[in-house]
This record gives structure tokens, sequence and C-alpha cells, in this order.
């Protein structure tokens, strides 16, 4: 059964944060608030924990995951190059709901990549993320708290029935501040690409990059 700790959203206190760091340099898996929708966190080079978020999920492992980084310099152990048009989007939204494929360094494990030699990542602006990942100092997954196919959930209290004998660790911030998802952008290639249209539309994209941005959502 999960421990759960009850957190204030805006005031979160660093002590919990301290507490879901630990669990993770151990190898669990903790459930945690998002300034979009909850998440799944584990170390992300961390693959046996990866591994059971897969389970948890039912998830296939083609999908890849995205990652929460502690800032930007945490890139250059994640990316092998970010070209300048992701650089730009970075300024403009991040801290953020937009997350940028990019090209991933080898080291990641497979279920992060999605066997496509890719990462997705972001800065997420919800003041326990910030808070954790200050402690953590690595990235954490971040995918969201569902059954593969299904929605995300919402309510907290759905998440703990649905997930509290299957993770180590939730935090409990209340219900979902947004269940619009974060947008993702593949900036693996000249032109950019959605893939997912979420928070941040396709014309605020065009806004900053100055250019016409395909859409595959």
């Amino acid at each position: 059964m999960a421990r759960v700790l009850e957190v204030d959203r805006q005031h979160p206190s660093a002590e919990a944060a301290r507490v879901c760091a630990e669990e993770l340099r151990r190898g669990g898996v903790i459930i945690y608030p998002t300034e979009t929708v909850y998440g799944f966190g584990a170390n992300c080079m961390n693959r046996g924990a990866i591994q059971r978020i897969v389970e948890i999920k039912g998830r296939d492992e083609g999908k890849g995951m995205l990652l929460l980084i502690p800032g930007e310099w945490a890139l250059t152990g994640i990316a092998r190059h970010v070209p300048q048009g992701a650089r730009r989007l970075m300024n403009a939204f991040w801290p953020g709901p937009l997350a940028l494929i990019l090209r991933a360094r080898h080291a990641l494990a497979p279920e992060l990549t999605g066997h496509r030699g890719t990462i997705g990542v972001r800065i997420s602006p919800e003041p326990f993320c910030r808070e954790l990942l200050r402690c953590t100092g690595f990235p954490i997954t971040s995918t969201s708290v569902n059954l593969s196919g299904e929605p995300p959930l919402q309510r907290i209290n759905d998440i703990r029935d649905a997930f509290a004998d299957s993770v180590d660790m939730i935090v409990d911030t209340g219900d979902s501040a947004d269940a619009r998802p974060s947008t993702v952008v593949d900036c693996t290639r000249e032109n950019v690409c959605i893939l997912r249209e979420g928070q941040i539309t396709q014309e605020q994209l065009e806004a900053v990059l100055q250019t016409r941005v395909i859409s595959r959502a």
C-alpha cells in the first residue's frame, strides 16, 4: 500500500519533496502532481522502476515516456543536440506545459525513447515539481496516471483507489488543476511538428517560431 503525502499545492513542504526524492533514489515509483495532470514518477536512470510503470499502465513500450528535468543544464545528459528552434520554444514556454522531442543519448532506457532514439523533455512550473526536482537533481519520468488507452484520472480519490496498491508513494495536492495535457512538439527535424496539441496551441508556437508549424495531432 502506497504511503500518501498530503501537500499544499501552492506551498509544498520541502520535507515532502525530500521524502519523495529519497523514494526515487531507492528505485521507487511515485504518483505526483503537475500543472496538467498527475504523473507516474521514477528515476530516469533506473530501468527497473521504469519497467514497473510500463507494467502498471499496461503500456506499449514503443510509446516512450516524457521526462521532467530540473533545468536546461540537465539536457546535456539526455539529448545529443538541441536545435535553435527548440531553444526558442524553451525560452518562450518553459517552465510550462510544452514537451520537446529531441535526439536522445544512447544511455537512456528504450522504454523512455520508445526504441526510436528520441526523448521528450520539459520543465514544469508546478511548485511541488520544482521542489522535488531540486531535491533529486536528476530527471524523472512524467507519464499520465491512467491505464493505457484510457483518459488520465483527474480526481485524487480515483487515483488512490486505482493505484495505491501499485506504487510506493502518492503526493496528494487535490484534484488535477487542468485536465488538458502538455503540448508535445517534435524538434528532431528541420520543420517543427506538433505530435499532441494540449495547453499550448499551434498558433502560439507559430508566433514564437515565425513560421508554419505542421500538426500531426
